[in-house]
């Protein structure tokens, strides 16, 4: 059983881990959608593939027109369930004169030849922004710009919201009123890993008025094993302010 005098007094030097776990589903949903979808993007960005709208939309808005010449035309290797592609790179002159190189990735259906001549697109104050004339510097934005609109975006939101709870939470330990909470129900959560435990608990604020709170707690966590040992009290910090902020704590969660 956890007594009051094993949780230090404020302010509490908090373990991250121990706020981490606030929310952790929202953290979990965003590692499993923002890493394979990063990791494919980066895929593409190393194939030369300009993953980001932005400098499509920048050459849209204002370019200039040269004349260059095809170097080479090589199958690109991009095979995502949709077709091949061909990585076309070309050379050509802007206006200062210097030799500039650039590559766009092509479908197989346009037909280009190493050596022929071509039109280059080009930002006049950024000619390293470049494309070929008729060409998308990213080919496969009907794919990418949904993956990120609806995948990444809202994955790198939750991931945000995720760290905002672990610091109010962190926040909530160093600085909240320890008192001590009763236990009024536990239950195993399902189909949830690691697994859970859904706590409920009452306990007397400092205004003397009675509070019920409830989370989620690992069941593999020191105070995830003391609740299956069924002790009927732990210790609670809750918010002077707001006591319905509030959450159950153990002495690992502090640093010595």
């Amino acid at each position: 059983m956890t007594t009051l005098h094993e949780i230090p007094a404020a302010p509490r030097p908090v373990r991250w881990r121990a706020a981490l776990r606030a929310r952790w589903l929202w953290g979990a949903l965003a590692t499993a959608v923002l890493v394979p979808v990063l990791a494919l993007l980066i895929a593409l960005r190393a194939q030369g593939l300009d993953v980001l709208p932005l400098g499509d939309d920048a050459l849209d808005a204002e370019r200039a027109f040269v004349d260059g010449r095809i170097e080479s035309v090589e199958p690109a290797e991009l095979n995502f369930g949709l077709h091949r592609f061909l990585r076309v790179t070309y050379a050509f002159r802007p206006g200062d004169g210097t030799l500039r190189r650039g590559v766009v990735m092509v479908a197989p259906a346009r037909t280009w030849r190493a050596g022929e001549r071509c039109t280059v697109e080009f930002a006049q104050e950024s000619p390293e922004l470049n494309r070929l004339r008729g060409t998308r510097r990213n080919a496969l934005e009907a794919f990418t710009i949904p993956l990120i609109g609806l995948g990444a975006m809202p994955a790198f939101a939750a991931l945000l919201l995720w760290l905002r709870a672990a610091t109010r939470t962190r926040l909530l330990l160093a600085t909240g009123r320890a008192t001590l909470a009763r236990i009024e129900a536990l239950r195993a959560v399902r189909g949830v890993v690691p697994a859970q435990w859904s706590v409920t608990f009452s306990f007397t604020d400092a205004q003397g008025v009675e509070r019920r709170g409830g989370h989620q707690v690992g069941r593999r966590t020191p105070l995830g094993q003391r609740l299956a040992d069924g002790t009927v009290t732990a210790p609670v910090i809750h918010d002077l302010a707001n006591p319905n902020l509030c959450r159950l704590a153990h002495p690992t969660d502090f640093a010595p």
